[in-house]
C-alpha cells in the first residue's frame, strides 16, 4: 500500500534551486515524513509550487521509514535518466536528552494552527479548552541545535519573569523537535525603554546567559511587564568565562534599541481594492535586441498602456527581461520573480513584486505545443486568464508592511491551501493571495492577468492593477531579482561566451577580514578601502548577497559608524593621471581606439557604495535606499567585470593605460549633501552617460565589434536605472522638505556644477528616468571650475 498523494500536505520547505538539495516535510495522512529531492530531478517551479511537487513525487510505500531521497539514476548504455527514490529508516536528529528538562510532552500533531509568525513560529491552540501560545519548531535536522541552545537557555530561564513561560516540549513521530511558550502580548522595544531592558539582559547574564542576538524586536514591552525571546544564538554557561562578550552586548544596547535593522518605521498605504490595470506588455523581442542578444539574454521592451474611462490608451516603452518570442506563454516562466517599479507623474514611485511560481509541463515546452498551452488557458475565447492550474503568478507589495523590508527574496511557502511569502528579516509572512497575515498585519496584493487576442499572430499579454486608481502610472523598469552577473571564475559565461578570468592571483587579502563586519555602513567602508578591483567586485557581491538575504542585521547607524575614505585607494600598479593627459580615445574605430574607450568606462564605479557609506548613518532614511543602492553597486559591480572580460579578450586588461579621477572630485565636492550629491552625480553625470552611450555603441556597431556592442547594452539599460534612482531619491528627499524638485535641482547646479549642460540629450532615456526637459534645458552651473567638475570631461563609469 502507498500513501494517498491527495492526502498529503507540504509542511515546511527549504528550496534552493533546482540543481541544488531541496528539503521538504510532509504529512501524509497521519504520519510527518522528510524528502530529500536531489538537484536536478525536477525543475524550479516545481520545487517551489507544493501542489506540482505532490503530483509529481513517487508514490511512497506505507512504513516506518523516515526518509525518502529522490535522485535520478542514469542507465547504462543510455543517455536517459530515471527518476528513482530510496526510503531511509535512520531516527532523525531530536532534541539532546540532557536539554529534556520539562515534565510536558504535546505532540505536534495535537496541536491547532491558527496562524504563522515565521516559518518556525506558529500561533496554536492546545489543550482543552483551547489556550493560545506559541510553537517554535526546527523543521529539519540542520535546525536542532537551535532547538538545543534555546530549550537549555529556558530551562535556567524558567520562573525568573524574564522570558515567556516555557509549557511544553513538542514532539513529532517521538522525536523531541520543538517547544511551546505563553504568547505574550505588547511592542517592540524602543530607547525610550533603555533602562527595562538593561536590567533583563543583566538578570538573564547573571544567570550564566549570553544571548547573541540582542536586537528591538527581542524584546516584547507592555505597560505592567517586560520579556526576552528568541535564545537560539544564545550561549549558557559560567558568567565568569562569558564576562567580556556579556559586557560587549550589554554595552551595545542602547544601539540595538535605536536601530531597527535599517529598516524605515512607517508601514505600507493600503490601497483601495479597486484598482484600474496597468498593461504590463507583448511578451516578444523588438527585432534589433533580438539580433543583438543570444536567445537566453534578449531584453525584451514591453509597451506599456494605462486604460483609462474611455478606453483609449497611454503608451510608454520600458526596458525589461521576461520573454523573447510572439505569443510564447512559456516565456514568461524564464525567472521565478521580478520587481516592478512604476511611477505615477513625476516623482512619486511604487515597487512591486511579480511572483511566478508554477512551472509548465515538460510536453509544453516545446514549440510544438504552443497552441496546446493556449487551447489550455484560453478555451478558445479572448477573455482574461487568472490564476489557476497553468498560471500561478502573484503581484504583491516590494516591501513588508512591518517596518518596510525588502521582500524580493521572501522565502515562499505553502501553508494549507494558501501560498505565503515569508519576510527574511523577521519572518512575517503573508498570503500572495489576498496579503494576510496572521499577526493583523496585511501586504497588499494586485490582480494578474494573460490576455490573448484570437488573433493567431497576436501576442500575448500581462496585465497588472495600478496602486491607485485616481493617478495615472507608467511603468518605469521590470527587473529579475537574480540578475545575471558576469561568473568570472569561468572560463566561458553562458551570456558573454569565451570570457576570460581576470587576474584574481595577485589578491592577498582574504573575502572576508577578521573581524568580519557586521553592518551595511561597515561593509560599505570595507570595499571603499580595497584597492584591488578584483576583490572588491567579490566582496560587493558577497555583502549584497548577506544584505538581501537578511543575514546583516544592521545598517550601522550610530555615533561609533566608520568614516569612508576621502578618497578611495588604488592598487599601486595603477597609473593615475591629470584627465587632460589622458589619450584621446578616438573614433573606435581601430583595436587601439576602442581598448582605450573600454579602458576608460572600466574605471570600477563606487558611487553607490559612497553614498551608503557617506549618508547612511542619517535615522530618517528607509530601508528600501538601502536596497536600491545596493543594488546599483552590484550593477556597478558587474559592469567593471563585463568591461575588464572584454579587455582581456582584446589582448589587454584593467591597469595597462593610464586613468583619471576627475569624476571623483564630484563626489567629494558633493560630500556634505545628500541632495547634492544626488543631483550632481546622478542627474548630471550618470544622465550625462545616457547621452553619449548611444554614439559610443554605435562605433562599435561600425567597428563590428559585436561582443562589446552586447556589454555595452547591457550597462547603458542598467544606467537607465540608476538615473532612475537618483531620481526617486532626490524627489523622496525634496518632498520630505518641502522642495520643489526641479527648482531644487537647478539651484544645486547652478552652485555645485562649472560650465553648461552639453548636448545632445537622449530626451527618451533621460523620460524613462523621471529627468523631463525641465530638469536639464538651458542650464549652466556658476561654480569657479577648480571648485567643482568643469562640463565635458569625458564621462566614465567611475563613482
Amino acid at each position: 500500500m502507498t500513501y494517498d498523494p491527495k492526502q498529503a500536505a507540504v509542511l515546511s520547505m527549504e528550496v534552493g534551486s533546482a540543481d541544488e538539495e531541496n528539503l521538504f516535510r510532509i504529512r501524509f495522512g497521519d504520519s510527518v515524513k522528510y524528502v530529500i529531492v536531489d538537484g536536478g530531478v525536477y525543475d524550479e517551479g516545481t520545487l517551489n509550487f507544493p501542489p506540482d511537487l505532490l503530483a509529481k513525487i513517487p508514490p511512497f510505500p506505507i512504513g516506518d521509514w523516515t526518509t525518502a531521497r529522490i535522485f535520478r539514476q542514469h542507465q547504462t548504455g543510455l543517455d536517459e535518466s530515471v527518476i528513482r527514490y530510496e526510503l531511509l529508516s535512520t531516527p532523525l536528529k531530536a532534541v539532546s536528552s540532557t536539554n529534556i528538562w520539562h515534565s510536558s510532552m504535546v505532540d505536534i500533531n495535537d496541536l491547532t494552527e491558527i496562524g504563522r509568525i515565521s516559518a518556525r513560529l506558529r500561533v496554536v491552540h492546545y489543550g482543552q479548552p483551547p489556550t493560545i501560545a506559541i510553537a517554535k519548531i526546527a523543521r529539519f535536522e540542520f535546525e536542532i541545535s537551535l532547538m538545543d541552545r534555546e530549550t537549555s537557555a529556558y530551562r535556567k530561564l524558567q520562573g525568573q519573569d524574564v522570558a515567556p513561560k516555557f509549557i511544553a516540549h513538542l514532539t513529532e513521530n517521538g522525536r523531541v523537535m520543538g517547544f511551546l511558550m505563553e504568547k505574550l502580548d505588547g511592542r517592540s522595544a524602543c530607547l525610550d525603554d533603555l533602562q527595562r531592558c538593561q536590567d533583563l539582559v543583566q538578570r538573564i547574564q547573571a544567570l550564566g546567559i549570553l544571548h547573541g542576538d540582542l536586537n528591538r524586536h527581542n524584546f516584547i514591552i507592555s505597560d505592567a511587564d517586560a520579556r526576552v525571546v528568541d535564545f537560539e544564538n544564545c550561549t549558557v554557561g559560567e558568567a565568569s568565562s562569558l564576562r567580556t562578550d556579556m559586557n560587549n552586548e550589554f554595552a551595545k544596547l542602547a544601539e540595538s534599541l535605536q536601530e531597527d535593522t535599517g529598516i524605515g518605521e512607517k508601514p505600507l498605504t493600503m490601497y483601495p481594492a479597486h484598482r484600474p490595470t496597468l498593461f504590463v506588455g507583448d511578451l516578444s523581442p523588438p527585432p534589433l535586441l533580438a539580433n543583438v542578444f543570444p536567445v537566453h539574454l534578449v531584453l525584451s521592451f514591453l509597451f506599456l498602456a494605462i486604460r483609462t474611462s474611455s478606453d483609449c490608451f497611454i503608451g510608454f516603452r520600458f526596458p525589461a527581461r521576461i520573454c523573447y518570442s510572439l505569443g510564447n506563454l512559456e516565456r514568461i516562466y524564464s525567472h521565478s520573480r521580478f520587481v516592478v517599479t512604476l511611477r505615477a507623474g513625476t516623482q512619486r514611485y511604487h515597487s512591486l513584486l511579480l511572483f511566478r511560481l508554477a512551472a509548465l509541463n515538460a510536453e509544453s515546452t516545446s514549440t510544438k505545443s504552443i497552441q496546446p498551452l493556449k487551447d489550455r488557458l484560453f478555451d478558445g475565447n479572448t477573455g482574461p486568464v487568472r490564476n489557476g492550474r497553468d498560471l500561478q503568478i502573484y503581484a504583491m507589495e516590494a516591501q513588508c508592511p512591518h517596518l518596510g523590508a525588502d521582500l524580493s527574496h521572501a522565502e515562499i511557502e505553502d501553508y494549507e491551501d494558501d501560498l505565503v511569502a515569508v519576510c527574511p528579516w523577521h519572518r512575517y509572512d503573508f498570503s500572495l493571495k489576498t496579503g494576510k497575515s496572521e499577526t493583523g498585519l496585511r501586504a497588499c496584493v494586485y490582480d494578474v492577468e494573460i490576455r490573448q487576442d484570437n488573433t493567431e499572430d497576436k501576442p500575448s499579454t500581462l496585465w497588472i492593477e495600478t496602486p491607485t486608481n485616481n493617478e495615472e502610472w507608467e511603468m518605469v523598469d521590470v527587473r529579475p531579482v537574480s540578475e545575471a552577473f558576469a561568473e568570472t571564475t569561468k572560463p566561458s559565461n553562458e551570456h558573454f561566451p569565451h570570457v576570460i578570468q581576470p587576474d584574481t592571483e595577485r589578491i592577498e587579502e582574504p573575502l572576508v577580514p577578521d573581524p568580519a563586519p557586521s553592518t551595511l555602513l561597515e561593509w560599505s567602508n570595507l570595499i571603499l578601502n580595497t584597492p584591488n578591483a578584483a576583490l572588491k567586485v567579490q566582496r560587493t557581491r558577497h555583502a549584497v548577497d548577506l544584505f538581501r538575504r537578511g543575514e546583516i542585521k544592521s545598517i550601522g547607524r550610530h555615533k561609533g559608524a566608520p568614516v569612508p575614505p576621502t578618497t578611495p585607494p588604488r592598487e599601486p600598479s595603477m597609473v593615475i593621471v591629470d584627465p587632460t593627459k589622458v589619450a584621446r580615445r578616438g573614433k573606435g574605430g581601430s583595436l587601439k581606439s576602442r581598448v582605450t574607450m573600454l579602458h576608460a568606462l572600466a574605471n570600477i564605479e563606487q558611487w553607490a557604495w559612497d553614498i551608503i557609506a557617506r549618508f547612511g548613518n542619517n535615522p530618517k532614511l528607509p530601508h528600501q535606499f538601502y536596497t536600491d543602492f545596493t543594488r546599483m553597486a552590484l550593477d556597478e559591480a558587474k559592469h567593471f567585470t563585463l568591461l575588464s572580460n572584454r579587455l582581456s579578450e582584446l589582448g589587454t586588461e584593467y591597469g595597462s593605460l593610464p586613468i583619471h579621477s576627475s569624476l571623483w572630485q564630484s563626489a567629494l565636492q558633493t560630500s556634505d549633501d545628500l541632495l547634492a550629491r544626488l543631483a550632481i552625480i546622478h542627474l548630471v553625470h550618470e544622465a550625462r552617460g545616457l547621452d553619449v552611450n548611444p554614439a559610443t555603441i554605435a562605433k562599435f556597431e561600425k567597428a563590428g565589434d559585436a561582443e562589446s556592442v552586447k556589454v555595452l547594452t547591457v550597462i547603458h539599460l542598467d544606467e537607465i536605472t540608476h538615473v532612475t534612482s537618483g531620481h526617486r531619491w532626490f524627489t523622496w528627499r525634496c518632498d520630505a522638505e518641502d522642495r520643489d524638485p526641479v527648482t531644487t535641482f537647478r539651484a544645486l547646479v547652478k552652485e555645485r556644477y562649472s560650465g553648461p549642460l552639453k548636448g545632445p540629450f537622449n530626451i527618451d532615456d533621460r523620460q524613462k528616468a523621471g529627468l523631463s526637459r525641465s530638469y536639464y534645458e538651458e542650464l549652466e552651473g556658476d561654480s569657479l571650475p577648480n571648485d567643482t567638475v568643469k562640463a565635458g570631461v569625458a564621462v566614465a563609469y567611475e563613482m
